[in-house]
């Protein structure tokens, strides 16, 4: 009988009730894409879902393009269509893991690596040790090379999480954001290693000037906060993965040396 009730209520608001249960739910298509390795086709479902105005934005972003302008035009789109695809924001969340996926990054791989990294730095503590610039050097065998294309495409997924605005983001988006950013970090470090043996030398690291060090300190900051923001519970990998960036921050700005330039190339060479 309850069948019967719900087949008529379905039939009285008409055959758009029926195409609902067929249509494809694009976050579903996209995510199964992600989970095949496959980050141009979840992109494809996406921005199809989104409709040609974000698409056209997509689409014009070049690695010339200047990502703060793109943020704004990506928000402002999103609002713009939001009323009429309210599922729009969990789209450009998984479209911003799906670009991160391009680049090479593994959400998981780099928090069990960061989780790792605190269990190691409470048994050290034991014995007066600190943590060390091979902080970062532990991220490299599970980051991406470090390559102009890379670090585009890592850009872009932070540019496009953002774009969600701080007010929408969920728990989730912001742990993810705080990943990326961490990711964004020590990817730029592991770009200095140009010889590729996992080791950042004393002139290797000549090549991170005060503004980049600058940045790269700015950025965990914000790493930090988008974690905190999670807030997803003591304990939880959120909260260990926010305590050893903040550790790392902390032992770059306690390191030697008169700028934060100085003071990051030599925790980063300290061993």
């Amino acid at each position: 009988m309850k069948f019967v009730l719900t087949f008529f209520i379905l039939l009285s608001c008409g055959d758009n009730q029926f195409a609902s249960l067929t249509e494809p739910d694009p976050a579903v298509n996209a995510s199964k894409h992600l989970e095949d390795q496959k980050p141009d086709s979840a992109i494809e479902v996406l921005l199809d879902a989104l409709g040609g105005g974000f698409k056209a934005i997509f689409n014009s972003v070049t690695v010339n393009s200047n990502l703060t302008e793109v943020e704004v035009s990506l928000r402002d789109e999103l609002n713009r269509i939001k009323p009429s695809k309210p599922e729009a924001p969990n789209w450009v969340s998984i479209l911003a893991s799906a670009q991160a996926q391009k680049a090479g990054i593994d959400i998981l791989l780099i928090v069990l690596e960061l989780a790792k990294g605190e269990s190691e730095e409470s048994s050290a503590s034991t014995t007066g040790s600190t943590t060390t610039g091979s902080e970062f050097e532990k991220l490299f065998p599970v980051l991406p090379a470090g390559t102009t294309e890379n670090s585009f495409n890592l850009g872009f997924a932070i540019t496009l999480l953002a774009s969600i605005g701080s007010e929408t983001l969920t728990k989730a988006d912001n742990f993810k954001q705080g990943i990326f950013l961490t990711s964004r970090t020590a990817l730029f470090i592991k770009s200095v290693d140009k010889d590729g043996d996992g080791v950042v030398s004393p002139l290797e690291v000549l090549d991170i000037n005060d503004s980049s060090a600058e940045d790269i300190v700015d950025t965990l900051t914000q790493a930090i906060a988008t974690i905190d923001a999670a807030g997803i519970g003591s304990g939880s990998r959120s909260e260990t993965s926010a305590n050893q960036i903040e550790e790392i921050k902390k032992q770059i700005e306690e390191s030697e040396g008169e700028t934060l330039g100085d003071k990051l190339r030599n925790f980063i060479i300290a061993k």
